[in-house]
């Protein structure tokens, strides 16, 4: 008899721990097999991951302290979890590391995306004052131009400081479109539009980007004639890649300097209002780089 109760006392013992212990760990060969996609698959994305991470440092130590917990959030409640929870509902645990992957990536590049943006903002509120010889061209530009004209940053002054090819802004933006390529294309098609305004008004502009890509040509035959920190973008694509200008390529920098220098062209205008001298100089020095 007791023998008989304890056998039905286990028993309902056993039905209980089975009802109430819920679903069954997973075998060691399923974790084995788990560990595996893991490592095969995630660490793709710490490349980026760590991009992610790493930006929102950046840009707490360039006080903007907002764009770095609005790049976290993001990360977290934006890319990670649900693009891991979707990943997993739709393919399961396969699913749920390419979703990881997937927000790695995404977090990734828009942190990368965001800390350019954040470096040329930068950039451009640390640029030094105006020259001497600069400042009357800008006075006469904003008396003549008021506040948000296209000759007038978003603060109301003059987008250049001094005579150089990148001592603007035109010229200094075209610049950053070096990097999305690796070959001449850009350069030829600030030569493109130059010459299809042909003999009609010429916009200062199209003559920044102009000069700006003269210059990449004379640097590409080693003549840099000066270096500063707002010819970094340009130095370090030349340095990347060493091509050789065509001679056709070249003719066309020196005519397109010639049109500059020309009549019906704004940006000759402009620095003739305030003295150009200085300006004329730098631009001859670059046709004589490009030439040499």
């Amino acid at each position: 008899m007791p023998t008989l109760m304890t056998a039905k006392v286990t028993g309902k013992v056993k039905l209980m721990a089975a009802s109430s212990s819920g679903p069954s760990m997973p075998t060691k060969k399923v974790l084995t097999t788990w560990n595996s996609l893991y490592l095969k698959t995630v660490p793709w994305s710490y490349g980026l991951l760590g991009v992610s991470i790493t930006i929102p440092t950046l840009l707490n130590a360039l006080s903007r302290a907002n764009r770095s917990a609005i790049l976290t959030v993001v990360r977290l409640f934006v890319c990670v979890l649900p693009l891991s929870y979707l990943g997993s509902e739709l393919y399961g645990f396969q699913g749920l590391l390419v979703g990881l992957v997937a927000g790695n990536a995404c977090i990734g590049l828009l942190s990368w995306g965001v800390a350019r943006l954040t470096l040329r903002d930068v950039a451009r509120a640390t640029r030094p004052s105006l020259a001497p010889h600069s400042i009357e061209v800008a006075k006469r530009l904003q008396l003549a131009y008021p506040r948000g004209s296209r000759f007038t940053n978003k603060e109301g002054f003059m987008g250049a400081w001094g005579e150089l090819a990148f001592d603007n802004d035109t010229a200094n933006d075209w610049a950053y479109g070096l990097d999305d390529v690796s070959d001449l294309s850009l350069v030829e098609s600030a030569f493109d539009e130059l010459e299809a305004i042909g003999d009609e008004y010429l916009d200062q502009d199209v003559a920044c980007c102009a000069l700006a890509a003269c210059e990449v040509l004379a640097r590409l035959r080693g003549n840099f004639g000066y270096k500063n920190a707002y010819t970094e973008t340009v130095d370090d694509w030349v340095a990347a890649h060493p091509l050789t200008p065509s001679k056709a390529l070249l003719s066309r920098a020196a005519s397109a300097i010639d049109r500059i220098l020309a009549d019906a062209s704004e940006l000759r205008e402009l620095w003739d209002e305030g003295g150009g001298e200085s300006w004329r100089a730098t631009v001859a020095d670059l046709k004589a780089r490009l030439t040499a």
